[in-house]
């Protein structure tokens, strides 16, 4: 073998290998500075997200995490960003592919094969993780930078061994004239200095090399600009990320691990008292802002000691309240960011608080307050949570029926009752008007008006039972009962003779005037007292007999009230009842005598309350399940806490006595109501009118009738 062809072979094997190792260590150097910048900017986007993300998943403030999501996305390169709780995801915005797919943490960039390099960070508030962010940076770019430049560096070492091959002749003579040279740029590339150009000397087959070395170097170069503008937009990048931390209302501080501020916000300014401008913060050494801070606050002692054992730990700490000097409170959180498994910085978040700690101070008085109501009120309340488990009792519960909090507490709403007849022993529960009545032998014999309020929307959620003992109340009502039932039977005798009287007086002589006025006045007054004792005695009667001589049968309810209506005249007054009824309505178990009272005693007491004219009409429909008759007038109307008075015995709305009537009316229409197993509805509005509406059941039979009342 010749010396120039070992030569020729020794020179390509070491350009080879040269070759080799150039294009080895230019891309392991572009990869490597590539794939670093990345997983910084990815973990530092991340981070700050995570953190600025923070109040508003504590808050499940969905519009707030919208916005920060957008605002996220405006940063080049994010080809999407997303906001999870431990159990959903809050909110998200990108590429509908990129958000489709199973989100899994990228580590390595060689591992990358969608082109979106994913990253992620916890959310954590007081030491408790509420979820995570995730974004996802394009690569895509950067990948096929490096595959071109692995293409453009085989292409190059390809091209030198042909040349080195094809012009071996020539090589022998000139090798050793430009070796140097070429090893001196080799060098001079190898340490970075990308693009470095070898002076061409000759057309031989070295001085190709050479320019087939010039031209690497210079790919090479252009390269590494490429790479200076992707740093040029992560810094840019950056920018954009701290615009958005400083106009977050919340004071943010960035410190790295030697001790200097990297980032403060405008509001960590303000935090400071306004005296240093955002910029000036920014390389200064720590502990000279802390100093500034720690001297606005109540306790700097104890707020120094506090803030460096946050540091120690290297636990991401949230919800830390402080006190400043002036009386305002802020809520502290500390984070350790974290990159690859390595502390690089220190991240403090500031709230200002004063607001929220105050709401909570007065939300706490307040229910102090009405706990104080709750333990003192002498009638008994039984509290039951979304579970319908009874969770708390108070003290009148207790002494009302023997039942301490202790055995309350747990017991199904669904099974109260059942317990109230065990340990109470219950005789009797009936409905009556909207609430219960109880009747208990144990501790003593009682009667307790038990009523219910859901504490939520729709009947759901927390419900509150008030149990009030009226057996005093009910002992004064039948006293009232049978005083009335006496009184009337007395009356009845002495008031037959004043009517009777009325009736011979129109026989006297009398001037015809004065004649006409005082017969007219003693009849009117004596039909009055008789209507009222009449009426008086159907009470009494309705409810010593419950109901039991009502004549009930099944009959239909349209001839009813049609009679009941035609029949019906207003007293004094020329208007007439606008009927409305449908051509067929369902046979009813029915009083025909009793509803026809009650549609006149109703129909009495629209005309009488609309002294100013308007029409009065009646109604029947179907509508689920039962027959609506509804009575409206536009007459002067009620308000609420008279329409809750007025099936009261006596109860009149006018007080002035300018409208007739002896307060008995609707009393009764409610106890023939009830006897029925109906319901009355009254819908009323001062200087509007009054609804009144008889819902009768269609399926209520007689047996099921008899069932309600027993």
């Amino acid at each position: 073998m010749s010396f120039r062809l070992k030569t020729v072979l020794g020179i390509a094997l070491i350009e080879a290998a040269l070759l080799l190792v150039l294009v080895m260590s230019s891309l392991y150097e572009l990869r490597g500075t590539g794939e670093e910048q990345l997983r910084q900017r990815a973990q530092t986007t991340a981070s700050l997200f995570a953190s600025t993300t923070a109040d508003a998943v504590l808050a499940y403030d969905l519009a707030s995490l919208e916005s920060l999501v957008a605002e996220v996305m405006s940063n080049p390169g994010l080809v999407y960003a997303r906001v999870r709780s431990n159990s959903e995801v809050l909110a998200e915005d990108g590429q509908a592919a990129a958000l489709g797919r199973r989100f899994v943490d990228d580590v390595d960039l060689a591992a990358v094969t969608d082109g979106v390099f994913d990253r992620s960070a916890p959310i954590n508030v007081g030491g408790e993780n509420y979820g995570r962010v995730e974004i996802g940076l394009d690569i895509a770019h950067m990948q096929r930078e490096l595959s071109r430049a692995t293409r453009t560096f085989s292409g190059i070492a390809a091209s030198e061994l042909l040349l080195s091959g094809l012009f071996s002749f020539v090589l022998g003579t000139l090798l050793t004239r430009q070796l140097k040279s070429l090893k001196d740029g080799t060098k001079a590339v190898a340490e970075g200095r990308f693009g470095y150009q070898v002076d061409v000397k000759g057309k031989d087959e070295i001085a190709q090399a050479v320019g087939a070395f010039n031209a690497m170097s210079s790919d090479l170069a252009t390269l590494m600009d490429e790479n200076a503008e992707q740093r040029d937009e992560l810094r840019s990048a950056t920018e954009l990320l701290s615009g958005l931390v400083d106009n977050l209302q919340s004071a943010v501080l960035l410190v790295d691990m030697r001790g200097v501020v990297l980032h403060a916000n405008r509001g960590f300014s303000e935090l400071l008292g306004g005296d240093a401008s955002p910029s000036t913060l920014i390389g200064r050494p720590y502990s000279e802002i802390e100093e500034m801070l720690v001297a606005r606050l109540d306790n700097p002692g104890s707020a120094r000691q506090r803030f460096q054992t946050y540091v120690d730990q290297a636990e991401r700490t949230t919800d830390q309240l402080f006190t400043l000097s002036c009386g305002s409170v802020i809520e502290t959180d500390y984070t350790p960011l974290f990159c690859d498994g390595r502390q690089y910085a220190h991240l403090w978040n500031h709230r200002d608080v004063t607001e929220r700690i105050q709401a909570q101070k007065q939300v706490n008085e307040r229910r102090r307050e009405l706990n104080t109501v709750f333990e003192l009120s002498p009638d008994g309340f039984v509290h039951f949570d979304g579970d319908d488990k009874i969770t708390s009792v108070n003290p009148a519960f207790t002494q009302i029926t023997g039942i301490s909090e202790a055995q309350a507490c747990g017991i199904l709403r669904s099974r109260f009752f059942a317990t109230l007849r065990t340990e109470c022993g219950v005789t009797d529960i009936e409905d009556a008007g909207g609430h219960r009545l109880i009747k208990i032998t144990y501790p003593k014999p009682r009667i307790i008006s038990c009523r219910e309020r859901s504490l939520g929307n729709r009947g759901e959620g927390a419900h509150v039972m008030y149990l009030r003992d009226i057996t005093h109340e009910r002992e004064l009502d039948e006293m009232k009962s049978d005083f009335l039932a006496t009184a009337a039977h007395e009356l009845r005798t002495p008031l037959a003779s004043v009517y009777g009287f009325s009736e011979l007086l129109l026989q006297f002589e009398h001037a015809p005037e004065e004649r006409k006025e005082m017969i007219g006045t003693i009849y009117r007054q004596s039909a009055h007292l008789v209507s009222m004792l009449n009426e008086l005695l159907d009470l009494a009667r309705i409810e010593a007999r419950s109901g039991k001589d009502f004549e009930i049968r099944r009959q239909p309810l349209l001839p009813l009230l049609r009679d009941s209506v035609n029949s019906f005249l207003p007293e004094g007054d020329d208007r007439r009842v606008s009927v409305r009824f449908p051509d067929i309505l369902p046979a009813v178990p029915v009083d025909g005598a009793k509803l026809k009272q009650v549609l006149s005693n109703v129909l009495s007491n629209a005309f009488k309350y609309s002294p100013g004219g308007g029409d009065v009409s009646v109604s029947a429909e179907q509508v689920d399940g039962a027959i609506e008759i509804r009575i409206e007038d536009q007459g002067i109307g009620m308000s609420p806490d008279q329409v809750e008075a007025m099936f009261d015995r006596f109860y009149r709305a006018d007080k002035s006595g300018a409208i007739p009537g002896s307060g008995l009316g609707m009393s009764l229409v409610k106890e023939i109501i009830n006897i029925h197993g109906w319901e009355v509805i009254v819908d009323s509005q001062l200087d509007v009118g009054t609804a009144v509406t008889i819902r009768v059941p269609v399926e209520t039979s007689n047996e099921q009738r008899l069932h309600k009342v027993g």
